[in-house]
């Protein structure tokens, strides 16, 4: 029996744990974060390219800091 896609795959849960707890900023955002690890981690698994899983965490980085400073920076007194 052929044990590397199971070290593989505890590998990426282990790496995906350890994403979301270098994100922590509440308990709910860690284990969403640790979900995106666990999807970025799949990602580069399913390519075999470490570049497509940083593409998309960029995208998600600056989606939400769009989202941020449009939606969330409106009561902070940020002008229209």
């Amino acid at each position: 029996m052929d044990r590397r896609p199971l070290w593989r795959w505890l590998s990426l849960l282990l790496a995906a744990v350890l994403f979301g707890l270098l994100h922590f900023i509440t308990p709910t955002y860690a284990v969403l974060a640790g979900l995106i690890g666990l999807y970025l981690g799949a990602l580069w698994l399913a390519t075999g390219n470490l570049l497509t899983p940083i593409v998309t965490h960029g995208t998600y980085d600056l989606l939400a800091l769009v989202y941020l400073a449009r939606v969330r920076g409106r009561g902070l007194g940020a002008r229209d």
